[in-house]
């Protein structure tokens, strides 16, 4: 379930860009930045920078970090971070061709 969370938010992620890159303002780009936009404001506002589903993964027994399964420690525990950059970047530049 964490896996397809994450798959769904960097595909929303990817679309920024591409959409970005084409000009393309659909529908597809505002699901994309809501979705982004929600999930920004539960984990940095409502869970103080950490992801709710970890609350679960503890719960059921996985003591591992969900990132330290794809990337090295150190990326990991800045992963939020680093991917926030990413989203912001990517709206500045969909602000920019928006202009």
């Amino acid at each position: 379930m964490h896996t397809a969370f994450a798959i769904y938010f960097l595909s929303c992620l990817v679309y920024l860009y591409y959409a970005a890159v084409t000009s393309s303002y659909n529908l597809f780009l505002a699901v994309a930045f809501v979705s982004l936009a929600i999930e920004g404001f539960v984990v940095y506002f409502i869970n103080n920078g950490n992801c709710p589903l970890t609350y679960v993964q503890e719960r059921i027994g996985d003591k591992k970090p969900f990132f330290e399964l794809f990337f090295p420690k150190k990326f990991a525990e800045n992963a939020f971070k680093i991917f926030s950059i990413f989203t912001w970047i990517a709206v500045a530049l969909l602000a920019l061709k928006f202009l």
